[in-house]
């Protein structure tokens, strides 16, 4: 499904090369990519929520991540020059994998932490 919703994404940019159908269609995509998700966990995986009580949070999650990373990409795409690209660019990687490998960081520490005792 996700390679379904990128090839999607860049049909839509491709299409019609303006930053709002973009980003709107980067929702689209994520929504339909979460419910999808939802969808197999539904019937493959146990019930850890009811569906009424995560829709706004999935709708909305997906609304600020797609609009952000999309309007971020956008205005560093304005910022940096492409000549220079490269010598920012693993830096911003390096950043984002640390910032979400982060949480689980701290969750292993605070367990060691708590057996530890």
């Amino acid at each position: 499904m996700i390679v379904c919703s990128l090839r999607l994404v860049f049909w839509l940019y491709k299409a019609i090369s303006t930053l709002g159908y973009y980003i709107f269609g980067c929702f689209v995509c994520a929504v339909l990519d979460d419910n999808v998700g939802y969808a197999t966990g539904h019937c493959l995986g146990q019930k850890l929520f009811q569906r009424k009580d995560s829709w706004l949070f999935h709708n909305v999650g997906g609304a600020i991540w797609t609009i952000g990373i999309t309007l971020l990409g956008f205005f560093l795409g304005q910022v940096i020059p492409a000549e220079q690209i490269d010598k920012y660019l693993l830096p911003i990687i390096a950043a984002i994998i640390f910032f979400s490998v982060l949480p689980s960081l701290l969750h292993l520490y605070k367990e060691y932490r708590t057996n530890k005792q």
